[in-house]
């Protein structure tokens, strides 16, 4: 169920991307919800004191193999469609040559993914900033969208609840936010998986991967350079 570094400050959206996907009250409750923007300021300090939860929107997590995803999503029936983005092999091989060179990267390819979208009805979910990876991408940031016309927003801030426990932040005037423990509940600076709830004429529910997961893929993709050039020389 669920509500959705390479990070921009906004995502390419179809038609709207701030977080899709939610068709019912009892389905929209189980799709659940990323992380999304949060109040800093006197929240900076805001953590969870209780045991880390696992944040998926509709069963997809940040990490997860984009064919797995798109697997689980159709399975619920969901419509795919993706917009191209650069491969592993073309964002490898434009690394090494600037490693090499000082050069810098060249255009990418675009036999990738960046983005994937699942539509059902008036749910949206958007798989933002894929991460290439040798098996075909990896799911990064997740947001889910659906529009609050005909729904209650107690229900489905209940749902939530039910789904996600209780909040580590609750603003009180319709943003909550979900974080691990003792982590720092704020966009951008939390480390590990943070999802937020937001309201305009939509429901908005954003799961991002966290600080530790963006150090992950720049590591890996640093190791498959070190594996093609060897290990950088010094004359010093």
């Amino acid at each position: 169920m669920g509500f959705g570094e390479r990070r921009r400050t906004s995502m390419k959206q179809e038609p709207y991307v701030k977080i899709r996907n939610i068709g019912a009250m009892m389905p929209i409750a189980l799709l659940v919800m990323s992380c999304g923007p949060a109040d800093a300021g006197s929240e900076r300090a805001a953590v969870r004191t209780s045991a880390p939860r696992v944040l998926d929107v509709s069963g997809v997590t940040s990490g997860m193999p984009l064919v797995e995803a798109k697997r689980r999503l159709e399975a619920k029936g969901f419509s795919i469609s993706t917009n191209p983005g650069p491969s592993w092999t073309a964002v490898l091989r434009s690394a090494v040559d600037q490693l090499k060179t000082g050069a810098s990267p060249k255009a990418y390819d675009q036999k990738g993914v960046t983005d994937m979208y699942a539509r059902k009805g008036g749910e949206m979910i958007t798989l933002g900033w894929v991460t290439p990876t040798p098996a075909g991408g990896e799911v990064n940031t997740i947001v889910y969208s659906v529009p609050l016309q005909g729904r209650s927003r107690d229900e489905l801030r209940a749902a939530m609840r039910v789904k996600y426990g209780a909040p580590t932040r609750d603003s009180g005037n319709g943003t909550i936010a979900w974080c691990a423990a003792g982590d720092v509940c704020v966009s951008g600076e939390s480390r590990q998986p943070m999802m937020s709830y937001e309201e305009s004429d939509r429901a908005n529910l954003r799961l991002d991967p966290g600080l530790q997961y963006a150090a992950a893929a720049k590591s890996r993709m640093e190791a498959a350079v070190r594996a093609v050039v060897g290990k950088p020389a010094t004359s010093f």
